[in-house]
């Protein structure tokens, strides 16, 4: 596996840039109407809470594990502002580079794929004033985040072999920036897709739509 001596890399709180600052503290989650739950300043919009919960019912620790991560650090990016970041995510940070990390490839090939015909708990989106960031699950292989809206080319992989952290694609080489361009201009070209399909009755509807922005 390419994240084997990953964990010898591990950035601390200190050292992740511009995500650093303040620690958000979560708030109780609730039900939204849309089918989604608030969790502090924020709402992320999945499937309906026990619907996730019997779903989790069937997932081996490690999966749990990842998914609840994706979420959180889909959460706080969307609730803390650009300026002042997350604490939280910033402790969970690996850098790693496009070109040496075959999870990161992965999940950013094939993750537009399950978007548009993925599961709908295995897509969600978390909304605030950061704006709107996406998590989508590979069953037993990876999560990834990013922001959806406003895109700011941040892409966070999380694997199950480093448990509590995640990847961070941390590369500005041509290579690496023509893949984060090609994968957000395939990620909403999916989501369009999705909406099509489901407005035709060729895909069954969501619980809550998934935003496609313009």
């Amino acid at each position: 596996m390419i994240v084997s001596g990953i964990l010898d890399r591990l950035i601390g709180p200190g050292g992740a840039g511009t995500l650093r600052m303040r620690p958000l503290l979560l708030g109780r989650e609730s039900l939204s109407p849309g089918g989604g739950y608030r969790c502090g300043g924020g709402w992320c919009h999945a499937v309906g809470v026990e619907e996730l919960d019997q779903r989790e019912a069937g997932f081996d620790a490690q999966e749990r594990r990842r998914r609840r991560l994706a979420q959180r650090l889909a959460l706080e990016l969307a609730t803390a502002s650009h300026r002042e970041g997350s604490d939280f995510v910033a402790s969970r940070l690996v850098q790693v580079r496009y070109s040496s990390t075959f999870e990161v490839q992965s999940a950013m090939s094939q993750a537009p794929t399950v978007v548009f015909m993925g599961d709908r708990a295995d897509v969600g989106v978390c909304t605030g004033r950061g704006g709107t960031v996406m998590y989508v699950h590979m069953p037993d292989l990876w999560s990834v985040v990013f922001p959806l809206e406003p895109f700011t080319g941040l892409v966070l992989v999380c694997v199950d072999d480093l448990k509590d952290h995640c990847m961070q694609l941390y590369d500005d080489s041509p290579e690496s920036r023509a893949a984060v361009d090609d994968f957000h201009t395939r990620v909403v070209l999916a989501l369009r897709d999705r909406a099509e399909y489901i407005a035709r009755g060729s895909l069954p509807p969501d619980p809550a739509p998934l935003p496609v922005p313009e």
